[in-house]
């Protein structure tokens, strides 16, 4: 018989890591659950038996597919498809934690966690580490109704667990930038959402982010601003509009993105050093 329990927290007011649910389960033999997206982050952590996880990272990670037992654990990444299966024989008991945050992609890349590595193997002869993570989660399995900072507390202790002792492949994880993960992710939502996009906070909500945080990580990558990108995309999609069609200048500018044509000359100017129209008359020309 399946034995499942579950709770659910409101904590949104804390900016660096937030508690969103918990549960443990016992399941069934075969038990199978998704394919679904999840919105925020979330680990699973098995205390006994073993099961199959599968997930998809999209084009820059290669699909996740791996058979896990007690001592494993399994991170599923916002916006990637996942599922996973119950053993038939000795199904899993695990328990799970969802959870997001400013921090929380820092925290889970210190552990050697990533989309590329999404999956945590305690150690040889690790006994104790598996006594205190475990320890951690059913505190607050057990202790629902405890304050918000003794939850957070033993949340941020099961996090050090995780770095002290993380997984055998732990030093190869650590060289995976899991920076870029985002930065790829916010270029994906410009190229496709260039024509609507009103702030760069629209970005890093996206990326589940702080602005300032995938500000500085963008630029150290990129060697440009997110604003700066926005910009040199738009304006890209514009040569094409003024080369190709016939359209006047103030819906090329609607078009891509501006409020205004008089915004949208300027941009363009600085960047190419002349107007629109006269950009367009030259190539027209020649």
């Amino acid at each position: 018989m399946r034995n499942f329990k579950h709770f659910v927290f409101n904590q949104t007011n804390f900016l660096d890591l937030n508690l969103f649910q918990i549960g443990e389960e016992k399941c069934v033999p075969l038990h199978f659950f998704g394919p679904v997206i999840r919105n925020h982050y979330m680990f699973h952590f098995i205390l006994s038996g073993k099961g199959t996880y599968f997930a998809d990272f999209g084009t820059k990670y290669p699909s996740y597919e791996g058979v896990l037992k007690a001592g494993n654990g399994f991170l599923i990444i916002p916006g990637s498809p996942h599922s996973y299966l119950a053993d038939e024989t000795e199904p899993w008991h695990y328990i799970w934690i969802e959870f997001d945050g400013v921090n929380a992609a820092n925290l889970l890349y210190s552990c050697g966690l990533s989309p590329a590595e999404p999956v945590y193997t305690t150690q040889k002869n690790g006994t104790d580490i598996f006594n205190n993570l475990k320890e951690h989660l059913l505190y607050i399995i057990n202790n629902p109704e405890s304050s918000t900072q003794a939850l957070l507390g033993h949340l941020y202790l099961f996090f050090d667990q995780l770095y002290l002792h993380s997984s055998i492949n732990n030093c190869l994880k650590q060289s995976i930038d899991m920076s870029k993960f985002y930065i790829e992710k916010a270029i994906r939502y410009i190229e496709n959402h260039y024509q609507s996009i009103a702030t760069v906070e629209e970005v890093a909500a996206f990326c589940n982010l702080s602005r300032s945080y995938l500000g500085k990580i963008f630029k150290k990558n990129m060697h440009i601003t997110i604003q700066d990108y926005l910009i040199n995309f738009r304006l890209k999609k514009s040569l094409h509009l003024l080369q190709e069609t016939c359209n006047p200048i103030c819906d090329i500018a609607y078009a891509i993105g501006y409020n205004s044509d008089i915004n949208f000359s300027r941009a363009f100017k600085q960047k190419f050093g002349m107007s629109p129209f006269e950009w367009r008359k030259y190539n027209n020309n020649n």
